[in-house]
Parts: structure tokens; sequence; C-alpha cells
């Protein structure tokens, strides 16, 4: 990633909004930490972003359903092993789930307000009022 390192947080280095692409906003807070910060366990993303374990849990779920992030399995103190989050690039984030949506057409319906009394765009119920 471009940019200078301080030690603690890599100035320049663009980290791309996801929500675009269908991701949640909890996914795409968790995929910044990630980016930003480097790979981290569960604990300390929930940590660090003040979120609840089942919202880190969810996000961490979606990141690798879409192939956002992985996990890796590294021994810790003591011989037990720790879970590590990894997040994928940013250049390969953006196109990972452009493709799928492009793939899939996967656009969230969002249902449009009717007024009582208008009709909904494409239907003809209600036209002859």
């Amino acid at each position: 990633m471009a940019g200078g390192d301080t030690g603690v947080l890599t100035f320049g280095a663009a980290v791309p909004s996801l929500v675009r692409w269908v991701v949640s906003a909890d996914a795409d807070l968790v995929f910044r930490c990630l980016a930003t910060f480097g790979p981290r366990r569960a604990v300390a993303i929930r940590a660090d972003l003040g979120l609840a374990a089942r919202r880190v849990r969810m996000a961490l779920e979606e990141l690798a359903d879409t192939d956002l992030a992985q996990i890796s399995r590294e021994r810790a103190a003591h011989g037990k092993y720790a879970y590590i989050w990894h997040a994928v690039p940013a250049d390969a984030a953006v196109a990972t789930p452009a493709a799928t949506a492009e793939r899939h057409d996967e656009r969230p319906d969002f249902p449009a307000l009717t007024l009582p009394g208008r009709v909904a765009q494409g239907t003809t119920e209600g036209a002859d009022k």
C-alpha cells in the first residue's frame, strides 16, 4: 500500500468504502479497521471499534463470505492458537464485490413508498381513479 508508515497508521493509503457493493456498514467498518491497522483478533477489533461481539462476528462472517477477509490460525503464547483476521489488499477489495455484484446483479430491492391516491410506477392499479 502506498503512503508512509508511521508504525501505527499508514498515511496516504486509500481504503475504499464497500457499502456501495451491498456490504453492510459494520462489515465496511471492520474491513477498514483491518486494512488500516493490520491483522487482528476479533476481540481486538471489538475493542478498537467499540462494537458488540455479535456485530463484529457477523461483519467478519460477511467479509469472509465475500472473500474480503481471511482467517488464519497462528501459534500464540504457551502453545495455544489464536485466530487472526486479515483483510485483502484494498485494490483487490474493490474488484471482488464489484465482480460479484455484476455476476449476480445483486442490487438491494427498496420498495418505493406509494402515497395514498397515487399509482406506483410500472403498475396500472388505481390508474382509473
